[in-house]
């Protein structure tokens, strides 16, 4: 996606608040992230899967961010992140794509708040 290069570097990166939520809402998913690495992993006697796993989780917790940023940045609030999971990193990156595809839909075919 190309930058324009007059765009501030704030508006490329979140705000500190942004991130503190994102952080929270890792720290909210990291056990189950954790368990499905450990059950589809190697056995915990393997001495190099601990390394492996924090590599992994980090990966992973770079991708969960990378995802929750662009759900926020098309408008989707966290409310609705949270109560439809739709950033649940467990889940498969085609389904998540379509409840996000899906929710934009329904956002777009619903009408304005008319005044009386």
């Amino acid at each position: 996606m190309p930058v324009d290069p007059s765009t501030p570097a704030r508006a490329l990166s979140p705000s500190p608040a942004w991130e503190r939520k994102i952080l929270a809402r890792w720290r909210e998913l990291e056990p189950r992230v954790k368990l499905r690495m450990h059950v589809s992993s190697c056995s915990a006697d393997d001495i190099n899967w601990r390394y492996d796993i924090h590599q992994l989780l980090e990966a992973e917790r770079l991708r969960h961010r990378a995802w929750l940023l662009t759900l926020l940045s098309r408008q989707i609030d966290m409310r609705h992140i949270r109560r439809t999971a739709m950033d649940d990193p467990t889940r498969p990156p085609e389904v998540l794509r379509a409840e996000m595809t899906r929710y934009i839909l329904k956002r777009s075919r619903r009408k304005p708040y008319a005044h009386k």
